[in-house]
């Protein structure tokens, strides 16, 4: 098929810190923790009289903790930047507290700006992608000159719905579609080491102290046990 270079607009880097509801007005407080980050981070970047903006936008979003167990949802601020280099240098800035004297705990910092996009849209490598709205751009005559490779270039606008892909659920269908091409059965089961019967299994002495170590928290956090 033709090759295609793909621009793909208003995909942004983002990283997530927790929002306690510290009293004052949401819309606020959202606010002045985006101009704190990007006074930081100009002081950071030895511009402290600069007035570059680094936060496209901040936004109150509901979501299980990463780390350890939590029962509920809780509130995050979804901090969105412009540049995904400076997602690094946001997350030292969050944790030393530079931003509104506070220190925060960021999550999902560690992921890398495309991965980010391929797992929000359920990409993958080497498939196709569903595009509802593209515009495509006229080779510029410099390029025609230069005899470059014939590239069909698409750009899509800000907001544009990217589809998602069926991701794992294709893989699935094709393995059944195999299997009936070789005229065997098209469910898949579970292999036989997961459904032995592996009889009665003797606990282990550290086990035992897990365990009991596990009853005990749940009782101080009034958990039936």
């Amino acid at each position: 098929g033709q090759k295609t270079c793909l621009h793909l607009h208003g995909v942004f880097p983002y990283i997530y810190v927790p929002y306690d509801g510290c009293g004052q007005q949401l819309e606020r407080h959202l606010r002045q923790l985006a101009f704190s980050i990007d006074r930081a981070l100009n002081v950071a970047l030895g511009n402290p009289s600069s007035s570059i903006q680094h936060v496209f936008k901040v936004s109150l979003v509901s979501g299980t903790p990463f780390y350890g167990y939590h029962e509920k949802e809780q509130q995050f601020m979804k901090i969105y930047l412009y540049n995904p280099l400076m997602v690094k240098r946001v997350c030292e800035l969050l944790q030393g507290g530079a931003i509104m004297n506070k220190s925060y705990q960021p999550h999902e910092a560690h992921l890398p700006y495309l991965l980010q996009l391929f797992i929000d849209y359920n990409l993958y490598g080497m498939n196709l992608i569903n595009l509802a709205s593209i515009k495509f751009r006229k080779a510029r005559r410099k390029d025609l000159k230069k005899k470059k490779k014939k590239y069909i270039y698409i750009y899509i606008a800000p907001y544009t719905q990217v589809g998602r892909n069926p991701g794992l659920q294709s893989i699935w269908e094709d393995e059944k579609q195999r299997r009936r091409e070789k005229n065997e059965s098209s469910q898949i089961e579970p292999p036989e080491s997961q459904v032995i019967d592996r009889g009665f299994m003797q606990a282990t002495d550290s086990e035992k102290v897990f365990k009991k170590r596990l009853k005990e928290i749940l009782k101080q956090n009034d958990f039936s046990v």
